[in-house]
């Protein structure tokens, strides 16, 4: 049983898709609001462990601006043998292209820029 986790909170609406698509694929969603990332994503792994979640990923690997190699590593340091952590590395065979098309067809909203902290001063 997957567990879907909302960290995107720079992301206007970010977190209602998350929710949108965890009920139509019938995955619960854990989410804490817009606190800080990393605390929910401890939380959701200790969550995950203690409810007996088979998995746990990230969709963060799809950015072709993010560091696949390091985000999948820093899953692996946290699994353990009754939940998994299933390296994705989304830009792999037009991952990031496909994304986008999944985006349109469930009229997801898409920004043209990260959300992160640079960004915003943009």
């Amino acid at each position: 049983k997957p567990l879907l986790v909302a960290c995107d909170i720079y992301r206007p609406a970010a977190i209602d898709q998350l929710k949108q698509i965890g009920k139509e694929l019938n995955i619960e969603v854990y989410e804490e609001g817009k606190k800080d990332p990393v605390e929910i994503s401890k939380n959701a792994i200790k969550y995950a462990k203690e409810n007996n979640f088979d998995y746990f990923t990230t969709t963060l690997s799809i950015s072709p601006h993010k560091n696949s190699d390091w985000i999948n590593e820093i899953g692996i340091k946290y699994q353990n043998d009754k939940t998994i952590f299933l390296y994705s590395n989304f830009k792999k065979e037009d991952g990031y292209k496909k994304s986008i098309e999944l985006s349109k067809k469930y009229n997801l909203y898409r920004q043209d820029y990260c959300g992160c902290e640079f960004s915003q001063n943009k």
